[in-house]
């Protein structure tokens, strides 16, 4: 598996402190209740700062922004952009633990 960071921007160019794109492979697709999965052997995933966006191999048109967990409610938090960065929301929290994410809304 391969995984790659690269900064594309910063501040007020994508709503976030920092912006970090990683670009993974992985082993597994797979369809799971409520959308699809990717699974990139739950490879644990973390970056100083914010992490805004994993685009994967596979995908390549599609970007999504996720989370471990939205603190409010717990739950994982996955937003869809399609060809690009989109602005998100300076409180939103992007830490990311785990690659191990589902696509919402295809």
């Amino acid at each position: 598996m391969g995984l790659r960071f690269v900064r594309v921007g910063q501040g007020a160019d994508a709503g976030l402190d920092e912006v970090v794109r990683a670009v993974m492979t992985f082993d597994d697709l797979y369809t799971a209740p409520g959308g699809e999965s990717l699974n990139a052997r739950q490879t644990p995933l973390k970056v100083g700062g914010r992490l805004d966006c994993i685009q994967f191999e596979a995908h390549p048109t599609f970007v999504f922004f996720y989370n471990r967990t939205d603190e409010r409610s717990g739950q994982l938090v996955v937003m869809q952009a399609v060809g690009g960065l989109t602005e998100v929301p300076n409180d939103t929290d992007l830490s990311a633990v785990s690659v191990n994410c589902t696509i919402r809304g295809r």
